[in-house]
């Protein structure tokens, strides 16, 4: 079996679950900056869920969206991240991979919790939904280069998680100098909350030197907000910004080529 994890889980200190989960058949669509793919939701919990699909193995740590109508008549969105793929069929399943919720309200909480209850007690998978699941950011690191995706606008949660996983790709490259590309062609304006992490996020890389950052923003309210952010923590000088992608890489490729 080829299974990649990024974390231990929603498991407690002894290898066991600490969320029941309700096995289910449900089609959901899935969705990023440049690809669609059909899936299914084959169970779900209040911690998570696991989707098979023969999509490409998306990126460890994708942060993404879950949209779907429970059979109970009850809207759901919650916020997860992938946190462990399978990238092959084996005895243990289909190919697929396990999204973790993260900054789950009560309400959804208790809604949920009713659904999976009751989907355990009939002990079957005759309940179907469908979902949507929608990308919303992505971080990734290459050497000292961090490439940072964002999409949507993001709730507060959404940045939260966002920020701890920069954050641990700052660690793993060092305090000498970082290069960070940000693409933000398809992010849309931020709430104060979640301007409040990426604030932090932007405060993080003045620990390193030097810092350079290109960034590809199109919705102008946006530019604004990243622009006015990166001026109060005071890394305007370092981050430059486009709203076309070809006109930025140009630029991104000479810094790189000076700088590595």
């Amino acid at each position: 079996m080829n299974e990649i994890s990024g974390s231990v889980g929603a498991h407690d200190g002894f290898g066991r679950r600490m969320h029941p989960r309700a096995e289910v058949r449900s089609g959901v669509l899935l969705s990023a900056s440049e690809w669609t793919w059909q899936g299914e939701i084959q169970n779900i919990s209040l911690g998570g869920a696991f989707v098979a699909t023969d999509m490409p193995s998306p990126t460890l740590g994708l942060g993404v969206r879950l949209d779907f109508r429970l059979p109970v008549g009850a809207n759901l969105s919650l916020c997860a991240s992938v946190k462990w793929i399978r990238a092959d069929e084996s005895a243990e399943g289909p190919r697929g991979f396990g999204v973790q919720f993260v900054g789950t309200g009560r309400t959804e909480e208790k809604v949920l919790a009713g659904y999976v209850a009751g989907a355990r007690g009939r002990g079957d998978t005759s309940d179907t939904f469908h979902a949507k699941i929608a990308e919303r950011f992505m971080v990734e690191t290459e050497g000292e280069t961090i490439w940072i995706r964002m999409c949507g606008v993001l709730r507060s949660e959404e940045s939260k998680e966002l920020l701890v996983q920069i954050k641990q790709q700052m660690a793993q490259t060092g305090p000498g100098k970082l290069l960070t590309y940000i693409d933000a062609k398809e992010l849309g304006p931020c709430s104060d909350e979640s301007l409040a992490y990426v604030k932090e996020w932007f405060s993080a890389c003045l620990e390193h030197e030097p810092f350079y950052a290109v960034a590809v923003i199109r919705n102008a309210i946006t530019t604004l907000q990243l622009r006015r952010l990166a001026r109060e923590v005071g890394i305007a000088n370092s981050m430059a910004c486009f709203d076309d992608e070809a006109d930025a890489m140009p630029f991104w490729k000479e810094i790189r080529s000076e700088c590595l």
